[in-house]
């Protein structure tokens, strides 16, 4: 029981400095910022006030209780309005992935009823279709981001081993054009990894993309298709390529300290 205890005080202790490094380093303040985040003290004061005056056999237990479980609020409620406060303030910069997303949808969906209605179905282009050279590795840079990422494995290389397997199979049944813009999208993705782990995964899916990729590279004829797919598929295109331009943008973004107001 007491290690239970334990672990939940040290994840709500882990929780707490995680969010003040955010608070402290993440964003810059102007003054409508910091006037929003001395009005939030408010409420956690006042659930303060209301823990430090439970029935207690000690005062000072009724205190510590009281102001611990009030930080907590307050920076609980400061770090979800400052998340918030960024991405509405990245989206006013750069635009709305979540929005760009959903139109890309709706514009696959368009692609798909044209090609049902011409009495064939869709080819996968669910990832950017580009005409353009994606900026894809060297053989040798793709060797060394496969021994990363394997070297990263410890005991479970042969888990690893059969990923690269499925990426590989999954990559030979794509198209050469749609093989350019999963490229592309393996490269902005990258820049929002969470963490080193996500980067060294990422890194080598493109590896594993581009050694497929440079054993064909002759672009595939652009498909003939019913009238209306052409243009379908130019939108189709165009929204890709916006998305993933934000997405780069926003890594970049996320990477520097932004001023909320």
């Amino acid at each position: 029981m007491v290690e239970y205890l334990v672990a939940v005080v040290a994840a709500v202790v882990l929780a707490a400095l995680l969010a003040g490094q955010f608070l402290f380093q993440g964003v810059a303040y102007g003054p409508r910022s910091r006037r929003a985040l001395t009005l939030l003290a408010l409420p956690a004061a006042a659930v303060s006030v209301g823990v430090a005056a439970l029935p207690s056999p000690a005062a000072w237990v009724r205190g510590a209780l009281g102001l611990a479980v009030g930080a907590f609020v307050y920076l609980g409620s400061a770090t979800a309005a400052v998340f918030r406060w960024r991405n509405r303030k990245i989206a006013g910069l750069i635009g709305d992935a979540a929005t760009l997303r959903h139109r890309i949808a709706e514009r696959q969906r368009e692609v798909d009823r044209i090609y049902w209605q011409g009495g064939r179905a869709a080819p996968a282009i669910r990832q950017m279709v580009v005409h353009s050279e994606p900026p894809l590795l060297t053989r040798g840079e793709c060797a060394s981001a496969i021994q990363r990422y394997l070297e990263q494995a410890g005991g479970e290389a042969r888990a690893l081993r059969a990923q690269l397997a499925a990426w590989q199979a999954e990559f030979g049944r794509c198209e050469t054009l749609e093989l350019r813009g999963r490229a592309r999208i393996l490269e902005a993705v990258a820049l929002d990894a969470p963490d080193a782990a996500a980067r060294l995964a990422l890194h080598a899916k493109l590896a594993a993309l581009t050694l497929i990729y440079r054993d064909r590279p002759a672009p595939d004829p652009a498909p003939l298709g019913p009238p209306g797919l052409q243009d379908a598929r130019q939108e189709l295109v165009r929204l890709q390529e916006e998305l993933s331009r934000l997405l780069q943008q926003r890594g970049a973004l996320l990477q520097r300290r932004l001023p909320l107001d």
